[in-house]
């Protein structure tokens, strides 16, 4: 069971010419440290494994086992744990011997699930107070006290945003609030989390967008939907990408390969094999030239670049370098970006 839960935390945090840039463990050895904006080590290369900071703690792994450091790089919950989460709600996912329980900043056991030896589904970390939990072959949802407060009974759960929560019953999907009441009637193929007042929703094979009371507001008619971020949404017509704002209106004519959320009034999109950076006017700032590249984090991006990893800010010029050459390079978070050095000669992280 711990290997396959591993196995498929690498896999959706695997690059593509696409995708965020997760700095991580690679086949070719190495270590992994973090940087500030000033191109400087906070916390040397020493680690097999990270991630990002999130409410001032990063989990790190320590040979075979996973600990968390603040943000100075010092370990204040010892390597302990087989598998080791970040923090959301004050409160972190671990594993021990396939055991899985809810540790609190100090490294105690603060909540453990009904069935501890059921996998959790790690996208699922505390959020708005809940978290979904597996009991027998339902879930629920349980409050940080360890209480399941919302009864096993649906075949998915996905987390709580804006007081609500997507979950499927008998192959369909609607939305509860946070006492468990079914607000929106299970009706839908798919249905995601709500972000901006919207959710995407899937009627056979087309998606569409509904509002807080399950009104249809922008009718299924794309292939593939994404979140609201910063107004706009990135949608996909046959085979080419643009944006809509709230109303559905395409504010963004389909032409791209591939597309990204909005983040810091930029988006990362994609023609044929290089990616850019489109403004929201749709306006190419920064241009295509990039294999792989992150969204903007804290006014940088992470890129490859001229057979090298760097950071540019939003007018596309090189803004910081690592201090030594990086394999691979993470978003800044908190102040902190990781960086993967030093793997074997002729590897690829």
């Amino acid at each position: 069971m711990k290997k396959s839960i591993i196995a498929l935390m690498l896999t959706l945090t695997t690059l593509s010419s696409s995708q965020p840039i997760p700095a991580r463990a690679c086949a070719g050895g190495g270590s992994g440290g973090y940087i500030n904006q000033n191109a400087e080590f906070v916390v040397p290369p020493q680690f097999a494994s990270t991630t990002d900071f999130s409410e001032g703690l990063a989990a790190v792994k320590v040979g075979e086992k996973w600990g968390y450091i603040d943000l100075t790089g010092k370990l204040v919950i010892s390597p302990q744990f087989d598998i080791a989460l970040s923090f959301a709600d004050e409160l972190a996912a671990v594993q021990i011997n396939e055991k899985w329980s809810y540790i609190d900043k100090s490294g105690e056991i603060a909540v453990v699930p009904p069935q501890p030896d059921h996998s959790i589904l790690f996208t699922f970390s505390f959020s708005q107070g809940l978290v979904a939990v597996k009991i027998d072959d339902k879930y629920g949802y349980m409050d940080k006290s360890g209480q399941v407060v919302v009864p096993p009974q649906f075949d998915v759960a996905r987390k709580f945003t804006q007081g609500f929560a997507a979950v499927e019953i008998d192959t369909k999907w609607g939305y509860i609030d946070k006492t468990g009441k079914l607000v929106v009637r299970p009706q839908f193929d798919n249905a995601e989390s709500f972000n901006q007042g919207l959710a995407a929703v899937q009627i056979e094979e087309k998606w569409g967008y509904i509002d807080e009371t399950g009104n249809v507001v922008i009718s299924p008619q794309f292939n593939q939907a994404t979140r609201f971020t910063e107004g706009l949404a990135a949608v996909k017509i046959e085979e080419n990408w643009g944006y809509i704002d709230e109303t559905g209106k395409v504010v963004i004519s389909l032409q791209f390969d591939d597309a990204k959320e909005f983040a810091e009034g930029l988006a990362l999109v994609r023609v044929e094999a290089k990616l850019g950076y489109i403004d929201k006017s749709g306006e190419l700032a920064i241009p295509f030239q990039f294999a792989r590249a992150s969204n903007f984090s804290q006014g940088l991006a992470a890129v490859h670049f001229n057979r090298a990893w760097v950071y540019i800010d939003k007018t596309g010029k090189v803004a910081l370098q690592p201090p030594v050459a990086a394999a691979n390079l993470g978003i800044f978070s908190q102040g902190l970006a990781r960086v993967w050095v030093n793997p074997k000669s002729g590897s690829r992280c």
